[in-house]
């Protein structure tokens, strides 16, 4: 199930290969979705969609009490002594749970969805969503299973190439319906469960063939009781550490909504797919960092976690950097071309939070490395404590300051800091600091380079009659300016940080030697 004699340059050069391959051609079409339903839809209509999406995705990181994630750090280990029998057990023990916690809280969604659309989304369609989307809740915690299998058998292709296939089936329904006009908000939802079918059909076909029928099935079940009560207490310890970044962000979407009503969360949800585009570059290679720790951790192998997380971390600082800026400058003109002239707040909202993005960068590599280690009491701690400050910030920015939407952004950016500044200080190896020559130089170059290039284009838009039409026109020809402002600054990253980049590409050697 796990080559391990393939090598670690092996590992990030063909599996990173179809990590980006199919992350460059889901991405798009994961926006070309968004897009799709902010032109078609009000942002109200939006605020309710996603505001669902949001609040059964988070409640489906909580519904197995961890043991999903947990399988991640248990499973590889396992599959290293070839250890099938106890692989199988585990495997059962979280299907059961899944599927007894999925079908209590689908019961709790479908027949309170009336009360929900009511009370919590102060609108009487929200309750229709919330019915429909109750039925994605269960596909979803059923798929999430296959899908960490993948993760553990560090199957990229698989992983990838079932995600695709949900994302390309959705966006094709989506599209019928808003190019033959019958899109609304029920329709579209529907779309989600319909196309969702396809989804697990293919994971479980793939599941069961490449892994299941070769190496689990005829093989007896072995019970364990304390490695079942080893996998209950990393469960627990998990069940507030999951995907962090992801936890933060909808509990932040969800007080929006209660707070501020669905408009606003309409305005915030399409902040965090402004937000989200580095994660979809980098994202990746963060999530396949998690069993390559954990196997490196089980071969007790520390020289290559260190070179690893410094390599990674300093190529993350220099992206955080320019991305912030390139934030800051375009925001409003990204929000407008994609989502429409309806969505300018969201890029307003943009830039409270841009700021900020370099502690979540390296505090996502710090949780991957605590995850491989076992450190879940650790991050359990960290949570607890940043979980109280974000929720606080929140209340202060939007109650009391009246910020609005924009306020959330601004309180789950202040609270990446301490995020940052605790993973880093419970992590075994040292900490790598933020504040040197290397990023005054960046962070000096980024706003220089980045802003002159707003300037000249700002310049030339107010004198030629051609580009000024482009630079203030609300509609999707802002995406020709945005592509050359993008284009000139990617082309001085590069110039500028070419020694970094070219010292990235030496993991593959230094890892190797």
């Amino acid at each position: 199930m796990l080559n391990q004699n393939e090598s670690l340059t092996e590992k990030f050069v063909k599996k990173g290969f179809w990590l980006y391959l199919f992350s460059f051609i889901i991405w798009p079409l994961g926006y070309a979705i968004k897009v799709t339903l902010s032109w078609d839809l009000s942002v109200e209509e939006i605020g309710i969609i996603y505001g669902c999406i949001s609040l059964l995705t988070l409640l489906s990181g909580y519904n197995d009490f961890g043991l999903t994630e947990s399988l991640n750090y248990f499973l590889p280990k396992l599959v290293v002594k070839n250890d099938y029998g106890r692989f199988k057990y585990l495997v059962l023990l979280t299907i059961l749970t899944q599927l007894i916690t999925s079908s209590i809280l689908w019961l709790g969604f479908y027949f309170g969805a009336e009360y929900l659309g009511e009370h919590y989304f102060k609108n009487e369609i929200a309750g229709e969503v919330v019915k429909i989307l109750s039925l994605y809740f269960i596909g979803y915690n059923i798929f999430h299973i296959n899908s960490t299998i993948f993760n553990v058998a560090q199957n990229t292709k698989f992983l990838k190439w079932t995600e695709l296939l949900r994302t390309l089936s959705t966006f094709i329904g989506i599209s019928i319906l808003f190019f033959s006009d019958q899109g609304s908000i029920i329709p579209y939802t529907w779309i989600w469960i319909g196309w969702m079918g396809i989804w697990l059909i293919a994971a479980n076909i793939l599941w069961y063939q490449y892994y299941y029928k070769p190496y689990l099935r005829g093989v007896p079940i072995e019970r364990d009781l304390k490695l079942r009560k080893q996998f209950y207490k990393y469960s627990l310890g998990t069940l507030l550490t999951a995907n962090i970044g992801l936890v933060l962000s909808q509990i932040d979407m969800q007080l929006v909504l209660y707070f501020l009503g669905s408009k606003d969360g309409g305005f915030y949800s399409n902040y965090l797919s402004l937000i989200g585009i580095p994660f979809l570059i980098l994202g990746p290679i963060i999530g396949f960092l998690f069993p390559v720790f954990s196997e490196l951790f089980g071969r007790n192998d520390t020289e290559k976690i260190s070179t690893i997380y410094k390599t990674v971390s300093r190529i993350f600082i220099i992206c955080s950097i320019w991305v912030s800026v390139l934030f800051l400058f375009y925001g409003e003109i990204l929000a407008v071309s994609f989502f429409g002239e309806k969505f300018r707040e969201s890029g307003y909202i943009l830039m409270f939070s841009s700021p900020f993005l370099i502690f979540n960068f390296l505090s996502q590599i710090h949780f991957q490395i605590m995850a491989g280690n076992g450190k879940i009491r650790e991050r359990a701690i960290i949570m607890a404590i940043i979980l109280p400050i974000n929720v606080i910030l929140n209340l202060i920015m939007i109650l009391l300051l009246d910020l609005w939407s924009a306020g959330s952004a601004l309180a789950v950016g202040l609270s990446w800091i301490p995020l940052y500044y605790l993973s880093a200080k419970r992590l075994g190896i040292p900490r790598l600091p933020l504040i040197n020559g290397a990023f005054i130089k960046n962070l000096f170059g980024s706003f220089l380079c980045i802003g002159l290039v707003y300037i000249i284009l700002s310049f030339i838009g107010n004198c030629s009659s051609f580009f000024q039409n482009i630079w203030n026109n609300c509609s999707l020809n802002n995406l020709f300016v945005l592509f050359l402002a993008f284009s000139i600054a990617f082309i001085i990253f590069f110039a500028i940080n070419r020694k970094e980049i070219f010292n990235g590409f030496s993991l593959v050697r230094s890892i190797k030697k």
